[in-house]
């Protein structure tokens, strides 16, 4: 019997030895050939895709890539090795350094973001000096406004491929090439409207419960939108506007070809809407309570760092009603030909079910009526 156990044992480290001598065979999706480092245990190896030594039984593999803007691709897996051949697959993520937000802080939004992320960096004071005049005008009339850079680039614009929900104003899908602009990375908040509303008597209307000053403000017309576009702008020293659709898509989609920016199909977890009675976003609870408006950015950013595109409020848009795309411009202009009796209006609502917050859909709605599910965000150059 002991000569037995001897045996086994013996077999059992031989077999783990021989895990030692397995290859790894690592992929990075659609990362591949782009250049990351491939490492294991911290050992550098090859570029991605890649099949290495193993060389021990618990590793952790790990792929990098430093971009020319201070940010860096980063993925990691921790592994054990069970047999003498192992695939891995990695997906890589950004990550955005100190060093990238000091370079993004040309301007006023800039310096905020690398404050927000950086609230002790090494360099803010240096910028708090620099942007100290435009910063205090952003907080007095516009508290928290964060602009993001949406690069320019090209996009189908209209019904994405497999889509069986697009209504006919949807089609033809057609190429647009825009340059690039900044958009408010949320809808424009309670806070940011209040100072405009009070200066131009306004009546602010906030559904009962949603009066929080993140929330993003509502029963907003067409007009009222347009107005605080022209007010900003006096009162920031810039060229503040509403998007036009195909800005407004484009930066929805964020590169994605798919019904939302992050796939084809949506839960509770990506964007405000109603899921239907058996979700965890349904409209009406289970005690009776109703869901209502939520504050702006508790979901995450698509990969242009914009929030709530999806679901949360509509939001206006400048182009006039349109049927279909047929001579619709191919150069991110706002189409102000057509029924301008009624304007359009993106993403969808809180409360209304996924289809609606597809990238694609298009809304319309009368300029002078104000709904308590009608927002808007802003745009610039």
């Amino acid at each position: 019997m002991m000569k037995f156990w001897l045996l086994a044992l013996l077999w059992l480290l031989t077999a783990c030895d021989d895990f030692t001598q397995a290859t790894i065979a690592v992929d990075c999706g659609h990362f591949n050939n782009q250049g990351l480092q491939v490492s294991v245990n911290s050992q550098p190896l090859s570029t991605c895709p890649a099949t290495v030594p193993a060389g021990a039984t618990q590793l952790k593999v790990s792929a990098r890539k430093e971009l020319a803007d201070g940010s860096y691709l980063y993925a990691e897996q921790e592994v054990t090795v069970t047999a003498m051949q192992v695939q891995v697959r990695l997906e890589p993520t950004s990550v955005f350094t100190e060093e990238y937000y000091y370079r993004k802080a040309t301007d006023v939004y800039g310096f905020m973001a690398y404050q927000k992320h950086y609230p002790d960096g090494a360099r803010l004071r240096d910028l708090r000096i620099q942007f100290s005049e435009e910063f205090a005008n952003v907080y007095t009339y516009a508290p928290n406004l964060m602009m993001v850079q949406i690069p320019a680039g090209s996009f189908m614009m209209g019904c994405s491929e497999g889509d069986t929900e697009c209504e006919e104003n949807e089609k033809p899908q057609h190429s647009v090439t825009l340059k690039g602009f900044k958009l408010s990375q949320t809808e424009i908040t309670l806070e940011q409207y209040y100072k405009f509303a009070e200066e131009t008597q306004r009546e602010i209307d906030q559904p009962r419960g949603s009066e929080h000053r993140t929330d993003p403000v509502v029963n907003v017309t067409y007009p009222d939108a347009v107005a605080y576009t022209t007010w900003l702008s006096k009162k920031l020293g810039q060229k503040f506007f509403l998007p036009s659709e195909a800005q407004w898509e484009y930066a929805a989609r964020a590169g994605s070809t798919t019904r939302y920016s992050w796939g084809n199909t949506a839960d509770c977890s990506q964007a405000s809407f109603d899921g239907g009675p058996q979700s965890k976003c349904s409209l009406t609870l289970k005690n009776g309570d109703e869901l209502n408006l939520k504050a702006v950015g508790r979901y995450p950013a698509n990969t242009f760092g914009l929030q709530d595109m999806h679901g949360s409020v509509w939001e206006w848009v400048q182009d006039c009603r349109n049927d279909s795309y047929d001579q619709a411009p191919t150069d991110g202009s706002p189409w102000l030909a057509g029924n301008c009796k009624w304007r359009m209006s993106r993403g969808g609502a809180w409360n209304m079910d996924s289809g609606y917050m597809r990238s694609s859909l298009r809304a319309y709605g009368a300029p002078n009526r104000a709904l308590y599910h009608q927002g808007f965000r802003v745009a610039s150059y």
